[in-house]
């Protein structure tokens, strides 16, 4: 009989208990349950998505960052490169600087210890006396090259003159070879000026000098 009872007190429970569940089914909970968790699941989609998007964006930023970052780097070794391009300019600058201050000191020193020639004109028997004499020539390198002096006087010398120095001229931009000469001297400078070169200028010299003839070198 204790059996009977509890057997029947047990169906009545798991009437009630599922009775309860179909009531919780029955009133929407059961799909709103269902629709929470589908909306969520869709928000979670969207919410990675839009990380992924933000993610896909600043990679997009970093790599262009990096090109910039390159591009200094590239504009800062070109600019290094042009630093010292001057830099070695500037030194080249200062070496023919000290280098033409010191031709103009020689050539000051060298006209200081000569005689000066005595003013006013000479009669026509004193100037073929005086053309008579030893040509007095000096080489000037006009293209910052004592080199090319030095080659130019061996050049004359080959004529049968004698060049008494060679030097580096006070500036190093002339653009042919030159012949400066005294007027007493227009002669003889054309004729070494006829042996160097077609190329080769002639000018007078609108300055007291101790050389008669005074070759600068040009650049070739």
């Amino acid at each position: 009989m204790v059996r009977k009872c509890l057997w029947i007190a047990g169906i009545i429970m798991i009437f009630l208990f599922s009775g309860c569940a179909s009531l919780k089914c029955l009133d929407g909970s059961c799909e709103r349950q269902i629709k929470e968790l589908t909306m969520t699941s869709d928000d979670l989609k969207k919410e990675m998505a839009k990380l992924d998007a933000d993610n896909k964006e600043k990679e997009k930023i970093i790599s262009s960052r990096q090109e910039e970052i390159a591009a200094l780097q590239k504009d800062r070794t070109a600019l290094n490169a042009r630093i010292k391009d001057l830099q070695d300019d500037m030194l080249k600058m200062r070496k023919q600087k000290d280098e033409g201050t010191a031709a103009i000191k020689s050539e000051a020193i060298t006209e200081k210890q000569a005689t000066p020639k005595a003013e006013g004109a000479a009669d026509a028997s004193d100037r073929k006396t005086e053309q008579a004499k030893p040509l007095k020539i000096k080489v000037l390198a006009g293209d910052g090259r004592l080199v090319s002096a030095r080659l130019m006087a061996r050049k004359i010398e080959k004529t049968g003159l004698k060049v008494e120095i060679v030097d580096l001229a006070p500036r190093a931009d002339f653009s042919a070879d030159t012949v400066y000469y005294l007027p007493d001297y227009e002669k003889e400078a054309k004729e070494i000026a006829g042996r160097l070169g077609e190329k080769t200028l002639l000018k007078p010299m609108t300055w007291p000098s101790a050389f008669n003839v005074i070759v600068v070198t040009g650049k070739k």
